[in-house]
């Protein structure tokens, strides 16, 4: 594991830092310590996509911003150069 050569604590399944809960995301996201807190997240990485005049479709990496079971919510965008993540305004809501 890169983490455990680096010698970097990994928190499972978050951090709360006060006011803010930090997670994956890949887990269960409520849960009573998020409680009124602005939980910061990644796993789903938000993206836009639009399609121009010429029907040619751009995505764009997004932060997607929120409120969810009492909770402010961040959800933030891949930092990898290598792909966009999902589109939100493509993905089914269900």
């Amino acid at each position: 594991m890169i983490l455990k050569e680096l010698e970097v604590p990994l928190y499972e399944p978050s951090l709360d830092l006060g006011n803010f809960l930090l997670t994956h995301g890949h887990l269960k996201l409520y849960r009573p310590e998020a409680d009124g807190k602005h939980v910061i997240m990644g796993h789903e990485h938000p993206a836009v996509s639009i399609k121009d005049d010429l029907g040619v479709k751009h995505a764009f990496k997004a932060f997607l911003n929120g409120k969810l079971l009492g909770s402010q919510i961040t959800v933030l965008p891949l930092t990898s150069p290598l792909t966009i993540g999902m589109a939100m305004n493509e993905t089914p809501s269900s």
